[in-house]
């Protein structure tokens, strides 16, 4: 696999996703760490797709993760690409959310070969043309954890995610700031 572009981004400022900083009190290292994000592709097809890697610094086994997903080009502008692009009613759009399920050990980090696969009309050949070619142009990915879920039942949700959506889905961003995201940690005070 063969990187494209830079290693990107994650959440924000810790002003709009919980992080440790900022005045927040680590609960005993009670984290959940999203190292990176990267753009690459597919060694076989070429075709190009985000890797994430993700680490619990938790007591508890991580059994899913829903996380948010917006993609940039090379000047920082938003992409409004086709996410879900197998399926035919899907519109194209500027944020995606990913729920995945995992299993997650403390300590254990998730760095699976492959990721969230975009659409490329031009590598896609016998697929239908779907939109502008939007999702051939990303260059940074920019990830928000929103909830984790744990093996003993609980959720945590990420209060931070409603304000971080509102402040950078469709927006464009400085190029800077989408190559300093990472990583992103989000402090787990409690889970319900």
């Amino acid at each position: 696999m063969k990187a494209m572009g830079l290693v990107i981004s994650l959440c924000v400022a810790a002003a709009f996703c919980t992080g440790c900083a900022g005045g927040q009190e680590d609960t005993a290292g009670q984290t959940i760490v999203l190292e990176n994000v990267t753009l690459m592709e597919y060694a076989d097809t070429g075709l190009p797709y985000f890797h994430d890697i993700l680490k619990n610094n938790t007591e508890k086994t991580v059994t899913a993760v829903e996380t948010a997903m917006l993609a940039y080009d090379a000047e920082g502008q938003p992409l409004e690409i086709y996410w879900d692009f197998m399926d035919s009613s899907a519109e194209p759009k500027y944020g995606h959310l990913r729920f995945e399920d995992v299993e997650l050990s403390p300590g254990g980090v998730k760095d699976e070969d492959g990721g969230w696969t975009l659409y490329d009309g031009e590598k896609m050949e016998d697929w239908p043309v779907r939109g502008d070619g939007g999702a051939n142009k990303a260059e940074y990915g920019l990830f928000c954890v929103k909830r984790v879920e744990f093996d003993d039942g609980t959720a945590w949700e990420n209060p931070d995610y409603a304000d971080w959506r509102e402040e950078y889905q469709g927006k464009a961003q400085a190029v800077a700031s989408l190559q300093e995201y990472y990583p992103k940690e989000y402090c787990i005070l409690s889970a319900e």
